[in-house]
This record gives C-alpha cells, sequence and structure tokens, in this order.
C-alpha cells in the first residue's frame, strides 16, 4: 500500500500535529511557487479550520428522516458520518466536514427531502464522475478500487507517482481538468462532475469553489491534513468507501493500516529511542525530529498507505 507511518514512541498525538502543519505549509509553498494566486493568508485558513466544529449526533435535518447512528471514528476528529432513515426504510448519509460542510449522500431510489436546509449539499450516491484535487487521497481511492469513479484529476500525468493513476490519466480514463486555481470550468461541466474534491488549498481561492458551486458541482475539502493522529489522517478512507459504496472496502484497508502502525510501533520504539535523530538505514526508515517516518524502500512519497 504506501503508508507514511508516524509513530512517536509515546509522543504520537503531538508530533503528528507538528507533522499535519508541516505538510499544510508545504502545500502552500509549493503551489505559491508555481505562480498561483494566493487571496487568503495561511494563518487565516489555519484559524477558520480550527473553529470549525462537527454538528452533534441525533440532529434533526428533515422531517422526512429519523437519525439512526453516528460512524464510530477510531482517530479521526475532523468529519463525521451519520445514518438517516425515511418512512420506507430507506438509508441516507449525511456527510460532515469540520469546515461546516455538510453533504446528504440520496440512496438509490430515494427522494430529497423537501425541507432540507440549504446549507446541505446533497450527492447521488455512489458518487460518479469526480474532480480529484487533493493528491494525497488518490492512494485511498486505488485501495478502494475507486478509480473509476474519478473522472477528472488536479494533477497531470507526470505529477502522478501512483502508477495507476499515472496509467488511468495516459489511457484517457482520468483526464486532467486543472489544478485547484484554474480548474477547465467547460470540460467539468460538460462531462456531469458529481463532486469536486479539494484539499485546504482550495481556501485561499474561495472564488474557485464558490464558481464550482454555483455550476451545481457540490465541493468537499479534505481536511485529514489536520488530524492529530497519523491513523485519523488514514481514516479518511471510511469517509470516502461511504461516498462510494465501498464500505467494507474502506474497513478492510483501515483495519490493514491500523494493524500496521501497532506492529511498528511495538517492535521497534526500543532502537528508535536511543538512534531516533536524524537516522536512515538499510529498511527505508528515517527519524526526523523525534518522528519516526516507516515505508517501503522506493515507496517513501507514497501517503498515506503503505
Amino acid at each position: 500500500m504506501g503508508v507514511l507511518l508516524l509513530s512517536g514512541c509515546g509522543n504520537t498525538g503531538k508530533s503528528a500535529v507538528a507533522a499535519a502543519s508541516s505538510t499544510s505549509a508545504s502545500e502552500t509553498s509549493n503551489e505559491a511557487g508555481k505562480g498561483s494566486k494566493v487571496s487568503q493568508p495561511a494563518e487565516n485558513v489555519d484559524a477558520q479550520v480550527a473553529e470549525a466544529s462537527l454538528p452533534q449526533p441525533g440532529e434533526a435535518i428533515s422531517a422526512s428522516l429519523t437519525w439512526e447512528s453516528r460512524m464510530e471514528l477510531a482517530y479521526a476528529t475532523q468529519f463525521a458520518v451519520d445514518t438517516y432513515e425515511d418512512a420506507d426504510g430507506m438509508q441516507y448519509e449525511a456527510v460532515s466536514v469540520a469546515d461546516g460542510s455538510r453533504f446528504l449522500l440520496i440512496p438509490e431510489g430515494g427522494k430529497v427531502p423537501e425541507d432540507l436546509p440549504d446549507s446541505i449539499q446533497v450527492l447521488k450516491r455512489p458518487v460518479k464522475q469526480i474532480y480529484l484535487v487533493a493528491t494525497a487521497t488518490m492512494d485511498m481511492f486505488r485501495m478502494l478500487g475507486a478509480l473509476p469513479d474519478i473522472r477528472f484529476s488536479g494533477t497531470d500525468a507526470s505529477g502522478w507517482y501512483i502508477p495507476e493513476a499515472k496509467e488511468a490519466m495516459e489511457n484517457g480514463s482520468i483526464l486532467y481538468a486543472g489544478k485547484y486555481s484554474e480548474p477547465d470550468y467547460e470540460r467539468i461541466v460538460s462531462e456531469d462532475c458529481g463532486l469536486a474534491i479539494e484539499n485546504t488549498m482550495i481556501l485561499h481561492s474561495p472564488e474557485v469553489k464558490e464558481k464550482l458551486e454555483s455550476f451545481g458541482i457540490p465541493v468537499l475539502v479534505d481536511h485529514s491534513s489536520y488530524e492529530a493522529h497519523p491513523l485519523g489522517r488514514t481514516e479518511w478512507i471510511r469517509l470516502y468507501g461511504v461516498l462510494t459504496g465501498k464500505e467494507k472496502e474502506a474497513e478492510a484497508a483501515f483495519a490493514k493500516q491500523e494493524a500496521a502502525l501497532q506492529r511498528v510501533t511495538e517492535e521497534g520504539c526500543g532502537e528508535r529511542r536511543r538512534e531516533r535523530k536524524n537516522r536512515t538505514d538499510g529498511t527505508g526508515g528515517k527519524a526526523v525530529g523525534g518522528i519516526f517516518l516507516y515505508y517501503e524502500p522506493g515507496q517513501r512519497e507514497r501517503a498515506p498507505f503503505l
């Protein structure tokens, strides 16, 4: 799989927060270096995420839907998935993200509630024709077997380190539709894009998000980089499993990563405490500032999976 496992040997949560902040800053720097127009300071974006909150379980969103349960998450705190049921016993999933955005997945044969709040965007399940800009999530879709659900990419073929994604772009099953700040609106709209999945860089270009939504394209911003635990980032695969109707595949993939992290921490913490600073070895591991990054040789860029 391509995991990037972050094991702090007792300081995992704190270390992961630092790693997430570093990732966010790196994305900002990289995109700005390409000449993109930054319209919102990075510190304002961080504040926006920090102030966000998720709805409480059991919240009523429609008179025609009854709340049933909330997905139990082991590590992730930046999203929530609630299950609702209509009078016919059909199940609807309400997805909430830490930035305050909310989505209701309508099952096949289901109806959009007439009294649904305007703040909740509607998605037809399973979601198809996805415009994927958040590059770190591509490996999750690969693990789910959901690459066919992605129609557009914010990275061209030469920029992909995932062979399956690169091949899909070269054979035309995934089309390049422009980076986050300059999407090809005509191409995206003409092929009935069902959802745009962005990383938090889109918060620097809010006008792009607004324009996509004005065309009827829901926009979900991936906030996995703000998770406090390394497996919190990985657990976002469960959200994408819900969107694509591949919950079982998502549960299996996440369980595998959880076991992998446990194995690495249990077997290696003693040695890493002694040699964690600026060390590399033949296994492909590297200790950086007290955080041990583990990856298989040749796979260091693949995250969040091994």
